[in-house]
């Protein structure tokens, strides 16, 4: 099995160029592109984005330099390993900007810039608008890490499929 990883083309149709023998009927170049489809679930082959790694399953039919010269296919089981670590950093990353964030807001509510603010009508204003600023940091880090832990559990999930493909 090889990877191809997508350059400028926009779709399975300019791929094709790349990854099949030339000159293939038909029905012989729908049975190698089905095989395609199935090796990649997690791909929308008719919208590829540039980067995006299409596992090409061993075919008679594809192209004998499909693939990236040189450049061995993506250690799957590693990745498999890798992406939980990824998704661990992210809640730790989340737990210290709430860590930070209480930090801030403790420093805010102290009794001395109370007392401050409440001399202070400018003062008084920007600590709101800081208050405001901090909630809003923490709302982004809690969903910046749901965002890394969802998109880590479809990495993965596309990753078991791919490892039951190899």
């Amino acid at each position: 099995m090889r990877v191809v990883v997508v350059k400028d083309e926009k779709d399975f149709a300019e791929l094709r160029k790349r990854v099949l023998r030339p000159g293939l009927s038909g029905a012989r170049r729908l049975a190698v592109e089905e095989s395609i489809r199935a090796a990649n679930p997690h791909l929308d082959l008719d919208r590829l984005p540039p980067g995006a790694v299409v596992v090409v399953p061993d075919h008679p039919d594809v192209a004998p330099d499909a693939g990236d010269p040189g450049r061995p296919g993506p250690d799957l089981g590693r990745l498999h390993t890798a992406l939980p670590k990824v998704g661990e950093a992210a809640r730790r990353g989340a737990e210290a900007a709430a860590a930070r964030n209480g930090e801030l807001r403790k420093a805010l509510r102290t009794r001395e810039v109370r007392a401050a603010a409440e001399a202070d009508e400018k003062l008084a204003a920007e600590m709101a608008r800081l208050s405001e600023a901090i909630a809003a940091e923490q709302r982004r880090a809690e969903e910046w890490a749901l965002a890394v832990a969802a998109h880590t559990d479809q990495w993965q999930a596309a990753l078991d499929r791919l490892r039951g493909l190899s």
